[in-house]
C-alpha cells in the first residue's frame, strides 16, 4: 500500500482473520508470509490497525506481535469496519 494506493477493506479483513485464528501473537513477517503480501504493505496495514485500535502489540527481540485488540477496547464488528475500512470504501 503505498502513497497512491487505497486502503484494500479485503485486505484489512484478511489480516484481522489471521490474527482471530491464531492462538499466540504475530509478527508481521508471518502474517505477510500467510497472506501472500509483501512484508512492507502488511508493516503499513498493521500499524493503521494499531493506531485505530483493532490490534494490539507486544514486542520481542526487535520484532513486534500483534493480535487482536481485547474485546473491552474493540467489537469484533468495529475491527471489521473501523475508520480503515470506512475510508477505503469511501474512497480516501
Amino acid at each position: 500500500m503505498s502513497q497512491t494506493s487505497r486502503p484494500n477493506p479485503e485486505t484489512r479483513t484478511n489480516i484481522l482473520r489471521v490474527l482471530a485464528g491464531s492462538v499466540s501473537p504475530l509478527p508481521g513477517e508471518e502474517i505477510a508470509y500467510r497472506l501472500g503480501m509483501l512484508r512492507k504493505t502488511t508493516r503499513e496495514y498493521l500499524l493503521k490497525l494499531y493506531a485505530e485500535g483493532s490490534v494490539q502489540r507486544t514486542r520481542k527481540g526487535k520484532q513486534y506481535l500483534y493480535f487482536l485488540a481485547a474485546p473491552s477496547n474493540v467489537t469484533l464488528e468495529e475491527a471489521f469496519t473501523g475508520p480503515l475500512a470506512s475510508a477505503a470504501v469511501a474512497g480516501d
